[in-house]
């Protein structure tokens, strides 16, 4: 047992060392030279490991049926315009946005309804 927890603990040491902190720093120090090296294999390996993937996934959507669980492949938070722009109201209102972020956001959102040629004065 005390084998077990040391060579656990070290484990999950190594793992959050160089399965997440070491390459999130690199990826923060040069996004694009990351992206550039590492998106052409992780393509690969996404190409290569779907079949395994879609497997996985089937066999848990199967699992979650059997309990009376429906299945969702993506989250259900969708909002349509009028949500969003009264989140950003009420953020920068709770001063949880700064007048600029605030700003910003409101206009972003107002891009989808003005007019082109407004747009490009």
């Amino acid at each position: 047992p005390i084998a077990f927890v040391i060579a656990l603990t070290l484990a999950t040491y190594l793992h959050m060392l160089f399965g997440e902190m070491i390459p999130k720093n690199i990826a923060l120090a040069a996004p694009t030279k990351t992206a550039l090296v590492l998106g052409p294999p992780l393509v690969a390996l996404t190409r290569t490991l779907r079949p395994l993937i879609f497997g996985i996934n089937a066999f848990a959507n199967v699992l979650l049926r059997l309990i009376k669980v429906e299945p969702k492949d993506e989250v259900a938070a969708v909002f349509n315009d009028d949500e969003l722009a009264r989140m950003v109201a009420v953020s920068s209102q709770a001063g949880l946005l700064s007048p600029a972020d605030g700003e910003r956001l409101r206009d972003a959102l107002e891009l989808g309804t003005r007019p082109v040629g407004e747009l490009l004065v």
